[in-house]
């Protein structure tokens, strides 16, 4: 992975996108409000932030509402774990923190715009 490179992925998960695999998952009961931390129906950027940020220790996490309705996301990810992976690694790795409340769990989060780099002082 070269120093500084960005790529986007957009990834789009939902029941109709369930349905059309043949598969058919009920919402799960958690919610927004069975969550802890920063309340995610007043901070919802706080919480995503930090869910990305606790599970990839040493990584900055910026996130933006990309339609006004809090449930479409542009993640913008930089964590020196990314050094030897692919960039669809990277975004994997990423994706692995946010399914619990994609089409996988409650759909709380409906789509996400991912940005992946290495910090720039990384070897």
């Amino acid at each position: 992975m070269g120093v500084g490179v960005e790529v986007h992925t957009i990834a789009r998960f939902g029941r109709a996108a369930a349905a059309s695999r043949g598969v058919d998952r009920p919402r799960r009961a958690v919610g927004w409000g069975a969550m802890s931390g920063a309340d995610p129906r007043e901070d919802p950027e706080t919480w995503i932030a930090s869910l990305i940020t606790e599970a990839l220790p040493g990584a900055t996490c910026m996130v933006s509402d990309l339609t006004g309705t809090r449930d479409h996301w542009k993640l913008e990810v930089e964590w020196g774990g990314f050094a030897d992976l692919s960039i669809l690694e990277q975004h994997r790795r990423v994706l692995e923190v946010l399914r619990p409340y994609m089409s996988e769990g409650d759909n709380s989060i409906h789509a996400v715009q991912i940005a992946t780099r290495v910090p720039e002082n990384q070897p």
